[in-house]
């Protein structure tokens, strides 16, 4: 199971579990105990290619 998300500067990301926004601006962060699981910056466009559709920050993280 991964995790698809785009921080509010365009930056697609997969996770290994459930990310969540942060408070402190805009991207997405592992829960804390989470903390040392690592994350994979993705390509412009890869998200798209897999999903089908465009995502942004407004949208919900989507689990693939």
């Amino acid at each position: 199971m991964a995790w698809l998300a785009v921080d509010g500067d365009g930056t697609q990301i997969i996770f290994g579990v459930k990310p969540k926004r942060s408070k402190e601006g805009k991207f997405w962060q592992l829960p804390s105990r989470y903390c040392n699981y690592p994350v994979i910056y993705l390509k412009k466009g890869i998200i798209e290619k897999i999903v089908g559709r465009e995502l942004t920050w407004e949208d919900e993280a989507v689990k693939i």
